[in-house]
């Protein structure tokens, strides 16, 4: 008969277990955190040692699920409550319909926390309908993909997919579609910076720290939102959940701690009317693909989303980036230009929310749900 169980990791305690199930053998053949992420977690300014962050399944006392849990807070009517996301939510091949997907989310539900999730999977989706998790948004955003437009390279792709056999790459094939996709880039950037004019023109300096990050959530007092201020940004900078380093690898993790790039870039310009405005970019590089994401803004002057828009292009460009991902407000912009209307791909991200109780006031204010960009685990890895 197989044995099922469940067995829950305090904040306290995780960094100790992502030691020992790093170590491999027969009860870790499915990993189910890296040492990078369990050290990041432990130092979570809104997690407390008692917190329960990661759920692990097993299987005949072999590791076969896990479902992280990301301690955060939501902002209702100028008072904040905790909410704990989910991260990490994987069962392996040999244990899905078996019921410990299921067995990982009701240990989780029995925790009676307010849960809440993002960027999941159908099949993950399916589940959190199932059990009366309710859907907010969806997010709209945008990505511009060089990669779509590499007109040149498609006899190639075509030809690669052609030979492409099961477990072999055709290799030999990656680096003339590599230099298609270079020359596409470097026609394209003058033409799609030249579409945004003039008045997106900003001089930006970059700055190695976070300067002063106001409190914009406080002045939305009236909304719900999930909380993002300037303790969390800067754990996410000092604290990565992912490593540059092979030699800091965890083999065997399925969301995989390694990227070629990982890096956040914060950029500072001064008003006309002399306020210093400030973002923050984040750009990673993994599986080939290079991404600039536009994360936190503080903007003070009308014009200032083109100008953003027009800073993350630029360091697309001078980065050779891949794709470039527009929160929906800097995407606006774009959209007066046809060329932008016809390059950039609309795209939206579900949230599912399970409240801990009806009688909060949470439950209270599911309908004024303002959601954001950098909700949830989106920008940490």
């Amino acid at each position: 008969m197989v044995e099922r169980r469940v067995e829950c990791i305090h904040v306290k305690n995780l960094v100790a277990f992502a030691d020992e199930a790093s170590r491999g053998g027969d009860k870790w053949s499915v990993v189910p955190i890296s040492r990078t992420r369990a050290r990041a977690w432990a130092c979570n300014p809104d997690a407390v040692p008692d917190d329960i962050v990661l759920i692990v399944g097993f299987v005949d006392e072999r590791c076969a699920g896990y479902l992280g849990l990301l301690p955060g807070r939501v902002l209702v009517n100028g008072q904040t409550e905790r909410v704990f996301w989910l991260s990490t939510f994987y069962v392996g091949p040999d244990s899905r319909k078996t019921g410990l997907a299921g067995m990982l989310l009701m240990r989780a539900i029995g925790l009676r926390l307010t849960l809440a999730a993002c960027e999941s999977s159908e099949e993950a989706q399916a589940v959190y309908r199932a059990l009366r998790f309710q859907e907010l948004g969806p997010l709209p955003y945008s990505v511009i993909d060089f990669t779509k437009w590499n007109v040149l390279g498609i006899p190639l792709r075509m030809v690669r997919k052609a030979l492409r056999k099961p477990g072999k790459r055709n290799s030999w094939l990656d680096f003339p579609i590599d230099v298609f996709c270079r020359v596409t880039k470097l026609v394209s950037f003058p033409f799609l910076l030249k579409q945004l004019g003039n008045d997106a023109r900003r001089e930006w300096s970059e700055v190695s720290s976070l300067p002063d990050w106001p409190d914009h959530q406080s002045s939305r007092s009236e909304k719900c939102v999930f909380v993002r201020d300037s303790n969390t940004i800067r754990w996410m900078l000092e604290h990565h959940w992912v490593t540059t380093e092979r030699a800091k690898d965890t083999p065997g993790y399925y969301f995989s701690d390694f990227r070629d790039t990982f890096e956040y870039r914060i950029f500072r310009s001064e008003t006309s009317n002399s306020h210093s405005e400030c973002v923050l970019l984040w750009l990673t590089t993994r599986d080939r693909l290079r991404d600039i994401h536009i994360l936190d803004c503080d903007l003070s002057s009308p014009g200032s989303a083109a100008a953003v828009a027009r800073l993350a292009l630029e360091v697309a460009r001078n980065e050779r980036a891949d794709r470039v991902y527009l929160p929906a407000e800097f995407a606006e912009p774009l959209l007066n230009s046809r060329l932008f209307r016809r390059t950039l791909r609309m795209i939206t991200r579900p949230y599912f929310i399970r409240v801990s109780s009806k009688d909060s006031r949470v439950s209270a204010s599911l309908e004024e749900v303002e959601l954001h960009y950098c909700d949830g685990d989106v920008p940490f890895a």
